[in-house]
């Protein structure tokens, strides 16, 4: 299964969307699912304030990680204002048997 890096920059009112949705956000990123989280987090700003995030995510294939991108709570409560998906070759830190 591939990796791919998906970098997102939030909307201008993101840390208001971020503080009222960002539980339901990480138990997604933990439920169960074929697509597996290898890391996350969020970028921050100059302040220090989040501005958006950094998934690296093992997925089946682009389709399914499009699939699961989609039912991600920060994605449908409107906070990407853009997405970057690549694909991405995990070398260090990769978990063992990933």
């Amino acid at each position: 299964m591939p990796d791919f890096m998906i970098l997102s920059r939030d909307v201008p009112d993101g840390p208001s969307i971020r503080a009222r949705i960002r539980q339901d956000h990480l138990d997604w990123l933990k439920a169960p699912s074929d697509c597996t989280v290898l890391s996350a987090g969020p970028w921050l700003d100059n302040t220090d304030a989040m501005r958006g995030s950094l998934l690296i995510v093992k997925a089946p294939s682009r389709e399914a990680l499009d699939r699961w991108l989609a039912d991600d709570p920060y994605a449908k409560a409107g906070l990407p204002q853009d997405i970057d998906i690549r694909p991405f070759k995990l070398v260090i830190g990769r978990p063992e048997g990933l």
